[in-house]
């Protein structure tokens, strides 16, 4: 083998080396993936008994937002940007859930009949700097009056809301707390009205 294609195994074995080195610098600096809940963390254990109180179905979500990423709105177009580093601890649809859950099982004493709560996201808007925009509705009902012959038609409620934030993904995830939170204070509510057997206040 002559001088001339021993300089170019040479380069050639270089060039491959440096890409490698590269490739591996590259995977090095991947940015981590983060994990948030909308859970309160801090909130202690309910009762056993609050347990056994609430059924609250799987809330209903829009499809986009059946996903583990955090989806943000664009500010100026329909663009909806999804963060892959960015993400919900669960599917978002169950994290919704989770949240709700742990609200109610703290703000509604055990009461005398057990409930069935379905709630709907119909409507988010998230843009960072700026709010969180949610449109709930839910429905709650006797689990007594369920499973009687005569279902009796429960009041559909409505609740708006908007949440003003900061430009970072921290400040997103907070206003989304505080949204659930209100959104739970609205059908503890509800559920303790009718537990006093009067009709619920809230709007149609």
């Amino acid at each position: 083998m002559n001088k001339r294609n021993m300089h170019n195994i040479k380069q050639l074995l270089l060039s491959v080396s440096l890409t490698m080195t590269m490739t591996v610098t590259a995977c090095g600096t991947t940015a981590p993936t983060r994990f948030y809940t909308l859970s309160n963390t801090y909130q202690s254990a309910p009762s056993p008994t609050s347990y056994k109180t609430i059924d609250l179905r799987p809330v209903k979500v829009p499809e986009r937002f059946k996903r583990p990423q955090i989806v943000l709105n664009s500010a100026t177009s329909p663009q909806l940007i999804l963060l892959e580093n960015e993400r919900w601890g669960a599917m978002f649809d169950d994290e919704l859930h989770d949240a709700i859950y742990s609200e109610l099982t703290h703000l509604v004493a055990p009461t005398q009949k057990a409930y069935q709560v379905n709630v709907t996201l119909q409507q988010l808007q998230v843009i960072k700097g700026q709010s969180v925009q949610a449109d709930f509705s839910w429905k709650v009902q006797s689990l007594n009056t369920i499973s009687s012959d005569v279902k009796a038609d429960a009041t559909l409620c409505q609740f708006d809301t908007q949440q003003m934030i900061g430009n970072s993904v921290d400040a997103v995830v907070q206003g989304m707390q505080k949204v659930v939170t209100q959104l739970s204070n609205k059908i503890a509510q509800h559920i303790k009205t009718l537990d006093t057997g009067t009709a619920p206040d809230c709007e149609p």
